[in-house]
């Protein structure tokens, strides 16, 4: 009740006033998940991309999402997601990764979302997703794994604004060597010049690259415009198309989310400071002045002991996103993560660079040949692509990646 005065004498009749108090709405998040992709089989890599919504009256502070591998053969990327702050009626979108094992039948994992001042959105929520191997693994399809090295054609094709780097590194000074990098390199020369119609002066083939040696082909940091790649692109006429080569060894570093081309003079304990990073690498080559750039890596990225070894690959998209997200650029990568890069002995070459020799083969290049074309040759299951090959030489899982424009028209 208020009392209300002139100030002078008179005092007027007393006024009730309500004050309606609004109760407070907690925040609410609500999860909501779908496959990137329908389905996946034992040994992908599979990706879940997630929608956090707050469908609460005030603003979720503080916000982790915690998710934890539910069998012991998954192991999640992403275990703790921070978020922040959500207010109402706002979502924020983020992708679970889950690396499976090619024993993995049910990849099972569980999400937890906390907030500010210990308050639980999510307590441990378990979901399953069912993988399935697929049935051309099971019977005896047909393959042909002749050889790539008899019979390369000769087309006549002419590819006068090109030029390739091609590098095999082999005979390593502190860890093991990689078998037929030398071969895949010489092999990979041969297909340039004789059926994609490069110069051979134009087609360059290096041999065992040492540290300082890969910084003078593609720039150390803050230095492409010094690098061989970038000064040959200058050099060269309008249109040109540029193909880089890589066979050796790869390394990561967890610590920095990194992944490394190994020069062969690299300490295994300074991965840091002797190997090149993969995305100064594709940082350089996205300035470099070209029509196209394409890019294939027989390597995976290891723990160095073995051939290409096994071992996490730690080659994150984000590491090459300034090169992959230009138009008319491609990265070929050997395998996806936690997969090993093998080699095919019968032909002495690793699979990735057999069968993308096959792909060279097999094909009229008309201008029609696209980035789309080379993937579905590279990972077909069913006929002569990687995990086809490394199936039937009963290897284990090997799926290469292709990332970039895919819409890019390969060897004009």
């Amino acid at each position: 009740m208020i009392y209300a005065s002139d100030g002078l004498t008179e005092v007027y009749p007393p006024e009730i006033i309500h004050i309606r108090k609004r109760g407070f709405t907690p925040p609410k998040l609500r999860v909501k998940l779908d496959q990137k992709r329908k389905s996946y089989k034992p040994g992908d890599v599979v990706e879940v991309i997630a929608n956090i919504i707050n469908t609460g009256g005030s603003t979720a502070k503080d916000v982790i999402v915690a998710i934890t591998p539910g069998v012991k053969d998954v192991t999640v990327s992403n275990e703790n997601i921070i978020l922040s702050a959500i207010s109402p009626g706002s979502e924020r979108t983020f992708t679970i990764t889950l690396l499976t094992s090619t024993e993995t039948v049910k990849a099972k994992y569980n999400i937890s979302i906390l907030g500010a001042g210990d308050l639980v959105f999510l307590e441990k929520e378990e979901h399953i997703i069912e993988l399935h191997k697929p049935s051309e693994f099971m019977v005896d399809s047909k393959i042909s794994l002749t050889s790539v090295d008899d019979n390369i054609p000769r087309t006549g094709r002419s590819i006068s604004n090109g030029f390739a780097i091609i590098i095999g590194n082999e005979d390593y000074k502190h860890m093991d060597d990689i078998e037929y990098a030398e071969e895949d390199a010489h092999s990979i020369n041969q297909y340039l010049v004789q059926t994609l119609g490069y110069s051979y002066e134009n087609v360059d083939v290096r041999i065992d690259q040492t540290l300082s040696e890969l910084k003078g082909i593609f720039g150390d940091e803050d230095q492409v415009k010094n690098s061989e790649v970038f000064k040959r692109a200058q050099w060269m006429p309008n249109e040109r198309d540029i193909f880089i080569y890589y066979s050796g060894h790869g390394s990561p570093d967890k610590a920095r989310e990194k992944g490394y081309l190994v020069p062969t003079d690299c300490d295994a304990g300074r991965i840091d400071t002797d190997a090149y990073p993969i995305d100064r690498l594709c940082d350089n080559l996205a300035m470099v002045p070209a029509k196209s750039i394409t890019v294939v890596v027989d390597a995976c990225f290891t723990k160095i002991k073995g051939a290409k070894g096994p071992g996490l690959i730690i080659v994150y998209e984000e590491d090459a996103k300034k090169f992959t997200e230009q138009s008319d650029r491609l990265l070929v990568m050997a395998c996806g993560p936690d997969q090993q890069s093998y080699q095919y002995d019968n032909h002495k070459h690793g699979i990735l660079t057999y069968v993308f020799l096959r792909f060279l083969q097999d094909n009229e290049f008309n201008g029609s040949v696209s980035g789309v074309d080379l993937e579905n040759y590279l990972t077909n299951r069913v006929k002569n692509g990687v995990p086809r090959v490394a199936s039937y030489l009963d290897k284990g899982s090997q799926m290469p990646q292709v990332l970039g424009d895919l819409t890019t028209k390969i060897f004009k």
